[in-house]
């Protein structure tokens, strides 16, 4: 078995973009033997904890169910739709499709920044 040690930004950007290669190398973790120590995994945590002290967590998801393709994409919409949002920035091609969901504009990240009077490459 193949023996692999996942940097913290594969970690993180699989778990943020499906479809990617690096989500796609978590999804296949099982066939490797994966090892870790306690400072990836701190990173890791860092991560999380800080998107949760900086993002208001909603909760009563009102049911939905937009996109059959990949049904895990509707909880964005839901949250979306919870929030009041005014955007869903997505990369994700299910929810790029929709462009729009209950008067919520959905936008690539570039998009997001374009409007938002941010360049990309300022970000």
């Amino acid at each position: 078995m193949v023996k692999v040690v996942l940097d913290t930004n594969v970690y993180v950007s699989g778990l943020i973009k499906r479809g990617s290669k690096p989500d796609r190398v978590l999804r296949r973790v099982e066939s490797y033997h994966l090892f870790c120590c306690e400072e990836i995994l701190r990173e890791i945590e860092r991560y999380l904890v800080y998107i949760r002290s900086i993002a208001t967590v909603v909760g009563c998801l009102p049911e939905v169910r937009v996109i059959d393709e990949d049904p895990a994409d509707n909880i964005i919409l839901a949250c979306a739709e919870s929030a009041g949002a005014d955007y869903i920035v997505s990369g994700d091609r299910h929810l790029r499709k929709l462009r729009e969901y209950k008067g919520i504009r959905i936008l690539s990240p570039a998009e997001f920044l374009e409007i938002t009077g941010c360049s990309p490459s300022e970000a």
